[in-house]
This record gives C-alpha cells, sequence and structure tokens, in this order.
C-alpha cells in the first residue's frame, strides 16, 4: 500500500545524491516534509526522507554535489593507498 501525499502539500522534483557514488544521481517526485531542508518520497510502500545537501532541485546542483563527492572520495582513497604502500610488517 502506498502512502498518498498530503492534500496541502505541493509536490515537486528532486535530483537525489545521497547514494550517488554508488546508485548515481536519482529523479524523484516528492514533497517537503515541514522540517527544514527536509524532503519525503511518500509514492513508494516505506517513504523515504532526504535531508540538506542530499538533494537538489536542479539536475545541474545534483551533478555539482556529485563532483564534489567524487573529488573528495578519491582524495580519500589515494590518502588510504599511500597510508598502505608505507605499511612495514618486516619490523
Amino acid at each position: 500500500m502506498t502512502s498518498k501525499p498530503s492534500p496541502d502539500k505541493e509536490l515537486f522534483t528532486a535530483w537525489i545524491t545521497k547514494y550517488a557514488l554508488s546508485s548515481g544521481i536519482v529523479e524523484r517526485v516528492v514533497e517537503h516534509t515541514g522540517i527544514d531542508g527536509m524532503i519525503e518520497r511518500r509514492d513508494c510502500y516505506s517513504p523515504e526522507y532526504f535531508h540538506g545537501d542530499d538533494w537538489h532541485y536542479s539536475k545541474e546542483g545534483a551533478v555539482l554535489k556529485a563532483e564534489e563527492m567524487r573529488k573528495r572520495k578519491i582524495t580519500s582513497l589515494e590518502k588510504q593507498i599511500e597510508k598502505l604502500k608505507k605499511k612495514d610488517f618486516r619490523k
């Protein structure tokens, strides 16, 4: 059974970047929850909630965020690789 959108809340399209590095950017029809910066997808069996930087009003904004996430992840992985290269197990 799916939840119906609230009649007093306006539905709009949002681009979700919460899982952009694993699932890509996802387009969803959502509504504001009334809590600052939070949106809700209610057209599914179990409602999904997204906060702050996890969603965007435009695809362009979502792409910029996903690129930023990708760059941060690459930097983090490069640091991990360097740390592993420096490990000496013979000590």
